[in-house]
């Protein structure tokens, strides 16, 4: 017979320690303490079966629905479910600007940069003076501009009316 694969051997584990009695959200707070444990040490992949039983137990928790969303942006196959954890993340925490700079950034990184600036604006319109997301807009600006332009095609104009000014 095949070994169980790491991450199905995790999941029992982890409903092992559930005791009987606990609150639906006790046992949704366990999965996503063990679900940010594996995420840490970069083992999304079993990070995202803990972080899906945390929002199963309990969908009303941004930090749930975000990290979750972390977790699974980092396989191109599960970037749609991402997108809508992490949306949902924003939905729920509706006045924090810091979530939406940090989706920003996470968009940006995956090579969204439309999505990621219109992440930072919602983030400035919540918090004028959020620096990190001002930050990120003109980083933003910068990489769409492109490369710089050469002195003499920006002048261009400004030297031929001089010239012929005369």
């Amino acid at each position: 017979p095949l070994p169980m694969p790491p991450t199905e051997m995790r999941k029992p584990e982890a409903q092992s320690s559930n005791k009987p009695g606990m609150t639906p959200a006790q046992i949704a707070e366990q999965y996503y303490n063990q679900g940010r444990a594996l995420y840490d040490r970069k083992e999304y992949h079993s990070a995202v079966h803990l972080l899906r039983e945390a929002v199963k137990f309990d969908p009303s928790r941004p930090p749930y629905h975000y990290h979750l969303g972390l977790a699974l942006i980092r396989n191109p196959r599960t970037r749609r479910e991402a997108d809508e954890h992490l949306a949902k993340a924003a939905e729920l925490e509706p006045y924090n600007a810091q979530i939406r700079v940090k989706l920003g950034m996470i968009y940006r990184q995956v090579g969204l940069p439309k999505k990621a600036e219109s992440y930072y604006r919602a983030a400035l319109q919540l918090d004028p003076e959020n620096r990190a997301a001002r930050r990120e807009l003109a980083n933003e600006k910068a990489r769409a501009k492109g490369p710089e332009v050469s002195i003499w095609k920006s002048d261009l104009g400004t030297i031929a009316k001089r010239l012929f000014k005369k």
